[in-house]
């Protein structure tokens, strides 16, 4: 995968879904249900990009981690965990970890996801279209 060892000059590591962004959009591959999460993948230039969902009552919020990333996608270069809360008009919270810095969890927001997706991601959440990843699951 492309960025999945990248590191900005000096050594320190391109953080995925907060510093990537596409020149076009990228391959919606579906979502499926695994162990308490609904899970959406995309192809994207930077490599798989996974957002977990959690839909197991009492999960709360959970900090994505490398045990999670082997768990829920270990072929992604990247998974970004949708948090419980949510925040008007911004959606809930996301917490992402990189499969290059497993170790180093971080914050992102929608709209530096839909850089690296090069579309819209909240649609997800917000519209029920069709013909679009939008409308993909529903």
């Amino acid at each position: 995968m492309l960025f999945r060892h990248s590191e900005k000059p000096g050594g320190q590591h391109v953080r995925l879904l907060r510093e990537t962004v596409a020149t076009r959009p990228s391959a919606f591959r579906g979502g499926d249900l695994r162990e308490g999460w609904v899970l959406y993948r995309w192809d994207t230039e930077a490599g798989r990009v996974v957002l977990a969902y959690p839909v197991r009552e009492g999960l709360g919020m959970v900090m994505p981690s490398a045990s999670l990333l082997d768990e829920l996608a270990a072929d992604a270069a990247a998974l970004a965990v949708v948090e419980a809360d949510y925040n008007v008009p911004h959606g809930p919270s996301l917490e992402a970890v990189d499969a290059a810095a497993p170790d180093m969890p971080y914050g992102t927001t929608w709209k530096l996801l839909e850089r690296v997706l090069g579309h819209p991601a909240l649609a997800l959440f917000t519209s029920r279209g069709s013909g679009s990843a939008s409308g993909c699951c529903w």
